[in-house]
C-alpha cells in the first residue's frame, strides 16, 4: 500500500506568500516499501498581500504547472527548462477557486473525509483528462505497458503548500485525487476533487490486501495505543502514514476487526475522550484526551498545552470577522449509561446538575476490559458537560491581509490544536474560551483567503 503523504514528496523552491498544488508521480512497486515520486507538477497560486492580480503576479500570471525535465518531448509549447523544471504559465483568469474541508464540525460527531476541490477555467481544454494534447499530462514510466496518462487522474497525489520563505513550506492538505468533472459547457470548468487518507482508513476491510486472509484478532488487555496500530499494520499502512503513540493505554476486551478500519479506531479512542484525525499533512493521528490536553501525558507532573492561535476582536491578535456561539444548555449531559463488551451496564449521574436542569442521558459502547475504566469513563461521559455555558462553535477570519507571521501561525495550526478565542462586549466584558480545533475550511479565490475555524470548548474533567 503506497504512503499518500506529503513528506514523501519535493516540489521546486517556494516563493514567500503563494500556494503551490503539488502533484506527485503514481507509486512504483519497485522501490520497495519506500514510494517513488519520481517527478511532480505544481500549480502555484500566489494571494499574497499587495498583489493586484490576487491569484497571481501583476502581469496577471495566476499560475504554473511545473514538470520534470524530461518531459520536455511530451509537454505543450516551447517553455523554458528552469532549475530543471519545464514551467508552463496558467492564466490568473483560468483559476476560480480552491476550496478545502476537513475534520468535523462538533466533538460529538465521526471524523469526515476531507476534501479539496479545485475549479480551473476550462474553456482552453487544458484541464480535461482525456485532452492528451496538453500540457496537463506526462508520460507514467511505472505504468506496464508504458501509457500515456493525465496528470489530472483519480489515484494522482496532491498537496497544497504555502511558501513561507525560499527555503521553507508548509504543508496545508495532502490526498489524491478522487475525481477530476470537466464539464463542457458553454463555460467550460474543470472541478478537482482530492481527499485525505481518511477516505482510505473508512474503506471496507476486503478491500486491503491481507495476510491469508485471517482477521484480526485483538486479545484481550490491548492498551489503545497497541490496538490501533496493530489495526495499521494489518492493512499493511507504512509506519509514516500513522502516529498512534499518544493513543492511550487504556486496555480493551478481545476483538476481531469486524468494522471498516475507520470505526474499529474511532471506537477504540472514543473510550480514551480522544480523537481520530487526518493532520494537514496527511498522516492519521490518533490522541487520548490526556494527550489532547497536555504535553507529555506520560509524565509525571501534567503540563497543560498551550493555545497555537490567538484570536480577538481587541485589536491585541490576529482579528476575526465573525464568531458563532451557542449556550452550553442545549449539550447538557449529566447521566451516562456506559455498556462494556462484557458485563452489566455502567452509570453515573452528575448530582449537582441533575438536580439544578433535570436528566439529559447520554449513551455509549466500551470496549475497555477493566470495570474501574468503564467506571471513570461513564463519570467522565457525565461530568464533561454538566454545567451550561457559552460555547464557540465557529470562528472565521480573512487572512490575505495578516502579516507574514500571523499568515504562518493560521497555516500551522491544525485538527486537534488548541486556539484562544476572546470576544469584547458591548458593555465592556470581555469574554475568553480555549477550544479544541475540531475543523478547518479553506477558501481561496481571486479576491480572498479565508479560514474558518469549526471548534468545541475545552472540558475541564480530568480523564
Amino acid at each position: 500500500m503506497p504512503a499518500y503523504i506529503y513528506s514523501n514528496i519535493s516540489f521546486p523552491t517556494a516563493d514567500v506568500g503563494k500556494f503551490y498544488l503539488v502533484l506527485g508521480a503514481e507509486y512504483t512497486p519497485a522501490t520497495g516499501t519506500a514510494n517513488n515520486f519520481t517527478s511532480s507538477a505544481y500549480l502555484q497560486l500566489d494571494v499574497s498581500s499587495g498583489t493586484s492580480a490576487g491569484l497571481g503576479d501583476a502581469s496577471g500570471n495566476g499560475g504554473k504547472l511545473a514538470y520534470d525535465s524530461d518531459d520536455a518531448a511530451i509537454a505543450s509549447g516551447s517553455p523554458a527548462v528552469v532549475a530543471g523544471t519545464i514551467l508552463n504559465k496558467i492564466p490568473s483568469s483560468d483559476i476560480f477557486e480552491v476550496s478545502i474541508r476537513r475534520g468535523r464540525t462538533r466533538d460529538d460527531q465521526g471524523i469526515d473525509v476531507g476534501e479539496m476541490t479545485v475549479v480551473l477555467n476550462n474553456v482552453s481544454g487544458n484541464y480535461d483528462p482525456d485532452n492528451l494534447t496538453t500540457g496537463a499530462y506526462r508520460k507514467r514510466v511505472s505504468v506496464s505497458p508504458d501509457k500515456t496518462l493525465s496528470w489530472l487522474a483519480p489515484g494522482t497525489f496532491g498537496c497544497l503548500m504555502y511558501g513561507e520563505s525560499s527555503t521553507t513550506s508548509h504543508c496545508i492538505f495532502a490526498g489524491i485525487i478522487e475525481s477530476v468533472e470537466a464539464d463542457q459547457s458553454r463555460y467550460p470548468r474543470s472541478t478537482i476533487t482530492f481527499v485525505d487518507n481518511v477516505a482510505r482508513l473508512g474503506r471496507d476491510l476486503y478491500s486491503y490486501a491481507t495476510v491469508s486472509n485471517i482477521p484480526l484478532y485483538c486479545p484481550t488487555d490491548q492498551t489503545t495505543a497497541n490496538r490501533t496500530a496493530s489495526v495499521f499494520k494489518y492493512i499493511r499502512w507504512q509506519g509514516a502514514e500513522y502516529n498512534t503513540l499518544k493513543a492511550g493505554t487504556r486496555t480493551h476486551s478481545a476483538k476481531v476487526l469486524d468494522s471498516t478500519p475507520l470505526s474499529f479506531i474511532e471506537e477504540c479512542v472514543s473510550a480514551e475522550g480522544g480523537r481520530v484525525f487526518c493532520d494537514r499533512t496527511g498522516v492519521i493521528r490518533v490522541l487520548s484526551h490526556k494527550a489532547l490536553k497536555y504535553v507529555d501525558p506520560a509524565a509525571a507532573t501534567l503540563v497543560a498545552r498551550s493555545a497555537s492561535l490567538t484570536l480577538n476582536d481587541l485589536g491585541t491578535a490576529i482579528g476575526y470577522d465573525s464568531i458563532t456561539t451557542v449556550p452550553m444548555h442545549n449539550q447538557i449531559m449529566n447521566k451516562s449509561v456506559v455498556i462494556p463488551e462484557a458485563g452489566k451496564p455502567v452509570t453515573y449521574t452528575d448530582p449537582e446538575s441533575s438536580t439544578r436542569y433535570g436528566l439529559f442521558s447520554v449513551q455509549a459502547s466500551s470496549t475497555l476490559s477493566k470495570g474501574s475504566d468503564n467506571s471513570d469513563y461513564a463519570n467522565y461521559l457525565a461530568t464533561r458537560r454538566s454545567l451550561p455555558s457559552t460555547a464557540v462553535a465557529e470562528v472565521s477570519l480573512p487572512v490575505k491581509g495578516l502579516s507574514a507571521t500571523n499568515k504562518v501561525l493560521v497555516v500551522k495550526t491544525d485538527l486537534g490544536d488548541l486556539i484562544s478565542v476572546s470576544r469584547l462586549t458591548k458593555d465592556g466584558r470581555t469574554l475568553s474560551s480555549i477550544c479544541w480545533v475540531e475543523g478547518i475550511t479553506w477558501d481561496i479565490n481571486p479576491t480572498s483567503w479565508r479560514v474558518t475555524y469549526q471548534t468545541s470548548a475545552v472540558d475541564s474533567t480530568t480523564y
